[in-house]
């Protein structure tokens, strides 16, 4: 997500309904879940300015509409791999893995560890595309 559109970590609230629970079309955790969830969350809410809307409003540097916000799990790998992909906070980043009514799957980026968290606090958010 660099050069031309680059991408900047900031954070933001996950959804613009941070009380009611989406349901089942939000709640994957693994690798390959990731885009549905997002588009369940902006299926409920498509509030701008939230986790959800602004991962899938991202074009990058080639204009490609495909962006999402990690599920669970591919938030994971990026934790994994996050000296090969560079420039992460330290702090709390959202997954799209909803749990329950307030809460979604956030990691921290300084010890790896994943817990949810209330939707409506602002964690840093970094879209993802498969390919």
């Amino acid at each position: 997500t660099s050069g031309t559109a680059a991408w900047t970590d900031a954070p933001y609230a996950w959804s613009g309904n941070t009380s009611e629970a989406i349901g089942a079309d939000a709640q994957g955790t693994a690798i390959g879940t990731g885009y549905r969830n997002t588009q369940a969350m902006v299926t409920q809410s498509s509030t701008a300015g939230r986790a959800g809307t602004v991962s899938r409003a991202y074009r990058g540097p080639n204009s490609l509409s495909d962006w999402y916000l990690p599920s669970q799990d591919e938030l994971n790998q990026m934790y994994v791999n996050k000296n090969a992909i560079g420039d992460f906070s330290t702090d709390l980043y959202w997954s799209s893995s909803e749990n329950g009514d307030p809460f979604a799957w956030g990691q921290r980026f300084d010890s790896g560890s994943q817990y949810p968290s209330t939707k409506y606090y602002p964690y840093y958010v970094r879209p993802v595309r498969a390919f």
